[in-house]
């Protein structure tokens, strides 16, 4: 049987490190302006997917060379490094795009692009490639893109009322705790294995 917490803890985390970022504000930004949501978001999850499906590789491969008690021990140490940067470093950026006269497969494949690429190297499929080695492909895989698929809908649905909602400033600062936290606990998991 399929064991869950690690496909939970991989969502909660990917989904609280992801709303706000980049990969979110630029989905975000397609959506707003293509006036076409739901495909900037299926196209996006895409994307997504891909680069996920790479991390989750990568992760496999790093697990077979390697004890995962190094990985988590390492991957602990990057996870604090992200919180503390993110503490200290409290700006964002947004992608600046004019997709007026995008057509329809036009606004697919650029939203697959710009958010898949947008996504390759960020601190969520860090934590990718961490889980995969040492949670394994699947619950890492499945619990990043349940928390891709949530973010992309709410951001779909609720758009620019949800990032107004939560200040950018707060959010952040929550998410570079957790990530501190988080790599508290990869790096104990390391010790005790």
């Amino acid at each position: 049987m399929l064991n869950l917490i690690p496909i939970i803890t991989t969502a909660i985390i990917i989904f609280f490190s992801e709303i706000g970022d980049k990969t979110n504000l630029i989905a975000l930004t397609l959506m707003g302006k293509t006036k076409r949501p739901y495909l900037v978001m299926v196209s996006s999850l895409i994307g997504i997917g891909l680069v996920t499906l790479l991390g989750v590789l990568v992760g496999e491969i790093a697990a077979s060379l390697f004890n995962p008690a190094i990985i988590a021990i390492i991957s602990g140490g990057i996870f604090i490094g992200f919180g503390y940067f993110g503490l200290k470093n409290q700006s964002g950026d947004v992608v600046k795009i004019d997709p007026n006269s995008w057509s329809i497969p036009t606004i697919f494949w650029r939203s697959m692009f710009l958010v898949g690429f947008g996504e390759i190297g960020d601190k969520s499929q860090i934590f990718v490639i961490a889980q995969s080695s040492i949670q394994g492909a699947l619950p890492a895989f499945l619990g990043a893109i349940f928390a891709f698929t949530l973010i992309f809908l709410l951001t779909a649905i609720f758009g620019q009322q949800l990032i107004k909602r939560v200040p950018k400033d707060k959010l952040l600062k929550g998410v570079s705790i957790i990530f501190i936290i988080l790599g508290i606990y990869q790096i104990f998991f390391g010790i005790l294995s």
